[in-house]
């Protein structure tokens, strides 16, 4: 497993997590995620941030992931920052 694709995974989520934090507490968005706004519903905005990514990257530091899924990962978390990112500049 390649320790940069690793951590570049890491760097997408908390960019992921800040414009999450950023679009609906600022800018009056909404959580698309259906599973990730259950979470927000019941352990709030912060709560249910934190949850989701303690749930989601965890695994990635127990079980070594061979170095495709991690770009796909990459490219995933790289549409959901960017998607993030849009939707601010446009509410701005």
């Amino acid at each position: 497993m390649n320790n940069y694709l690793l951590w570049t995974v890491v760097a997408l989520n908390v960019i992921d997590v800040i414009s999450t934090y950023l679009a609906i507490k600022q800018y009056g968005g909404r959580e698309a995620n259906p599973i990730v706004k259950w979470l927000m519903d019941r352990l709030g905005l912060i709560g249910g941030i934190i949850a989701i990514k303690a749930a989601a990257l965890s695994p990635l530091f127990l079980i070594p992931f061979p170095d495709w899924l991690l770009g796909v990962l990459i490219g995933w978390y790289l549409f959901v920052a960017v998607n993030n990112v849009s939707h601010i500049i446009q509410k701005r």
